[in-house]
């Protein structure tokens, strides 16, 4: 199959990319994470020399800070991410031109800076300043943290009396290369090349010490929520946030394409407001809108929603929140088995990134924080289905004009009955709920949980009055009454896990679930459910150069009880990304993908994007669409499209 071919020869190569030769010169002795006037820092102390460059990445939500010639002590933890901050973990690995990668996972995109201060000619400090984006989630829980600022598994006990404060002093010898505050609300990739301190100096570490690259997670710090001192808005204290703007226009390329042209507008915009007695209130409000043209299929539409809002309490190692939000669990890129108590935007289907595709549903979640584990307790009183497009839009699941519905074959009988069909799209109101435990381990990050909830996304039962008249024999024109098609969302218990860990420049995630109740159609067309198995094994590099990334995924899900049914029993897909700025990262290439392996399933995103006028970004892209008649890629082979648009935020 030329897909399996494809995977078997990209894995090596990237593998061979990403083969590690480090050779060092420095070595960072102490990573402290501190809040100093309520701005989170992290602060990098090297004994030896070393030329740091940082950048970010939106997609993923991340800063990276690589350090030239770098090594880790043999005995150095990393500190694991503070409870309930903008961080939320942090990993390293070893290039192989022994350089040392630091990853910051964040909540959420935020500014960042670098300062680097060479101390006594023996020592240099670099300190990374984090600055959530105003009105963000998480830029209302940093202004309510202060750290008590001790050194965190630092591998000499002495050495704490050697770190330099964050802050510069006036005694300190040295350089300051400072860099302004990037640009970048970290939606677009940025270096940042910092001055030179010194150059290039020759190796002084022998080989012994070099390290694994195994990413090493250390002890949480407390944080405590005493009031700190932030800068307050002119309206005060209220904070203004558009989270995301879009316009795009896209022209279909097809020769049976349904419409010639289908353009989009967002505008995602909120208030929020932190208060010193613990609590924060946040309000999000959001418009979509559509209009595709030609072949008689022209339809328009202008929607309003809420986005999150809500309520929160926070104390010293809990917080209580009440309100609309996007409760997104698990780690697994674009595919996520353990993510089914938030609510799907299909209303772009897949032409936004994952992170995109959420919408904020009524819930009551409890956080609770210790050491080295947090517990996560979320109760969802009403049940929000996923958002589906207009029954007229393009990417809706169900294609009156073709018979057909998503994920099924075309089929004689049912086609007919799709084209005559009268659609439900009514769902329950009750909810339902999950925990999800997380442990920071030493050499392992894993999560379980366990969740009762109704499955978010539609799947359409026919009446059983019709399909008791089908069994007659008769044909079905000879119908007296309607054609109806239930849309249904059955509850199910899911229990699964999740765990990350890394291997030299790799860093390898895995999620799997299992799954009761999960909704089938009979070659009889009886609707039924049956348990199923769902897995996603991925892993992310940065091969080559130091801002190329790439993501991998292999995902696959086995239902039980499928000797005859009309759906897909065991599915199988291999999806990724690739993405890398250049031309003085004024510009950033990238692909999506995702190709299935035991069925022919495209679909391609390719975009080239001009980010010099950050934070807005202009693009031009692609969405290619192939495959079997059963497979989503399938299902839209008429919608291939070129788009262009312009998004940011701001």
């Amino acid at each position: 199959m030329q897909y399996t071919r494809l995977v078997r020869n990209l894995f090596p190569l990237v593998l061979l990319l990403a083969i590690a030769d480090a050779s060092a010169s420095a070595v960072i002795q102490d990573l402290r994470l501190e809040y100093v006037d309520g701005e989170l820092q992290a602060v990098i102390t090297v004994d030896g020399e070393t030329r740091p460059r940082a950048f970010a990445s939106s997609e993923l939500s991340l800063v990276v800070v690589d350090l030239p010639d770098t090594l880790l002590q043999r005995e150095f933890q990393l500190p694991a991410a503070p409870a309930a901050g903008i961080i939320q973990a942090i990993r390293h690995a070893l290039g192989d031109d022994g350089r040392l990668r630091l990853v910051f996972d964040l909540q959420e995109p935020a500014r960042f800076r670098v300062t680097s201060v060479t101390v006594d000619d023996n020592f240099e400090v670099h300190t990374i300043y984090f600055m959530p984006e105003e009105g963000g989630s998480t830029a209302r829980a940093e202004r309510a943290l202060v750290a008590r600022n001790e050194p965190v598994n630092v591998a000499d006990e002495n050495f704490a009396e050697k770190n330099v404060s964050s802050e510069p002093q006036e005694e300190l010898a040295g350089e300051i290369a400072t860099q302004e505050w990037s640009r970048s609300v970290v939606s677009y990739p940025a270096v940042l090349q910092l001055a030179a301190l010194a150059p290039d100096p020759a190796p002084t570490n022998p080989r012994a010490q070099e390290q694994s690259g195994a990413f090493v997670f250390g002890q949480q710090q407390r944080l405590t929520t005493e009031p700190t001192s932030h800068k307050q808005t002119k309206n005060g204290g209220w904070e203004a946030e558009i989270e995301r703007a879009l316009l795009e226009t896209g022209a279909l390329t097809a020769d049976e394409r349904p419409v010639d042209s289908n353009n989009h507008l967002q505008l995602i915009a909120g208030v929020s407001r932190a208060f010193d007695n613990g609590f924060e209130l946040r309000l999000t409000g959001r418009i979509d809108g559509r209009y595709q043209e030609g072949a008689g299929y022209g339809d328009s539409s202008l929607k309003a929603d809420y986005g999150e809002s809500w309520v929160r309490y926070r104390a010293d190692d809990w917080r209580l929140t009440a309100g609309a939000q996007k409760v997104v669990w698990g780690r697994a890129d674009e595919i996520s088995p353990t993510d089914r108590l938030s609510t799907p935007d299909l209303t772009r289907l897949m032409l936004d990134p994952r992170q995109a595709r959420r919408r904020a549903n009524p819930a009551l979640r409890f956080e609770w924080f210790a050491q080295e584990w947090s517990l996560d307790l979320v109760w969802l009183p009403l049940f929000r289905e996923a958002e589906l497009p207009d029954t007229e839009s393009l990417w809706h699941p169900v294609d009156k004009r073709r018979g057909r519905i998503v994920g099924l074959p075309e089929d004689g009988v049912l086609s007919a009955l799709v084209r005559a069909g009268q659609f439900n799209y009514d769902a329950p109101e009750d909810g339902g709920g999950g925990i999800r435990f997380r442990r920071f381990g030493q050499n392992l990050d894993y999560a379980f949980t366990l969740q009762r909830s109704r499955n978010p996304m539609p799947y359409f039962q026919l009446d059983e009055t019709t399909r008791e008249y089908l069994l007659t024999g008769d044909d079905v024109p000879a119908l007296t009454g309607p054609v109806i098609f239930n849309s249904v969302y059955p509850r199910s218990w899911v229990a699964g896990g999740d765990f990350s860990l890394a291997a030299g420049a790799w860093t390898f995630r895995f999620e799997g679930t299992w799954s009761s109740d999960l909704p089938v159609t009979r070659e009889n067309l009886a609707y039924d459910t049956v348990d199923a198995w769902n897995w996603v094994m991925g892993a992310e590099v940065f091969p080559g150069d130091r801002n190329f990334r790439v993501t991998l995924q292999l995902a696959g899900n086995r239902l039980g009880d499928a000797d005859d049914i009309l759906d897909r029993e065991s599915p199988l897909s291999f999806n990724g990304e690739l993405e890398a700025p250049f031309s003085q990262n004024r510009w950033r290439g990238s692909l999506r993908f995702n190709l299935g392996l035991d069925r022919s399933d495209v679909y391609l995103n390719p975009q080239l994007i001009w980010t010099d006028w950050e934070p807005y970004e202009f693009y031009i892209g692609a969405h290619f669409f192939g495959g079997d008649e059963v497979t989503v890629g399938g299902f839209y082979d008429e919608q291939d499209m070129v788009v262009i648009g312009w998004r940011g935020r701001f």
